[in-house]
């Protein structure tokens, strides 16, 4: 019996403790330093109030529109990287930003000084796969604004 009360007692405590998690990254120190049994005990600091009923931890790149010519760069040293070497002067010096990259035609690419057939079409497929991925991105967040402009008229209305 005794054995029992104190099991019950000991969920309870955790219960307790996953409920007062800290705020801040100082209050998480101290609360760990203070409690080491409570391995549950993360930080959660709110910093984008935007995102408060979301998954948090599904953090958003920022739109290829509105990607500056560093972010191309750094796009196309990971993406594209054997053709970083050869090309990435080409791309910086014509400032391609996100909005003419994914609007970059073959065209485009051989004015830009890469006669190679064959790396262009390399080039305008990993582009494709981006615009892809964008576009997909952008097509989940209209869905889930229309499923919650839905939400948001059936509760001011009171009618589904």
């Amino acid at each position: 019996m005794t054995n029992s009360l104190s099991r019950q007692s000991s969920a309870a405590n955790s219960m307790t403790n996953s409920l007062n998690r800290p705020t801040t990254a100082a209050a998480a120190t101290t609360m760990n330093n203070n409690n080491n049994t409570n391995s549950l005990s993360r930080p959660t600091t709110i910093t984008n109030w935007s995102n408060c009923g979301t998954n948090s931890a599904e953090k958003r790149p920022k739109p290829v529109f509105f990607w500056n010519n560093a972010d191309v760069m750094k796009w196309m040293k990971r993406h594209c990287e054997q053709y970083y070497g050869l090309y990435g002067n080409a791309f910086l010096e014509n400032e391609i930003t996100g909005r003419s990259l994914v609007r970059m035609t073959d065209s485009t690419l051989e004015r830009m000084g890469i006669a190679d057939n064959g790396h262009r079409d390399d080039i305008q497929r990993i582009i494709l796969k981006l615009k892809l991925k964008s576009d997909i991105i952008e097509i989940k967040d209209l869905e889930k604004k229309s499923q919650l402009g839905g939400y948001a008229s059936s509760v001011t209305t009171g009618h589904s």
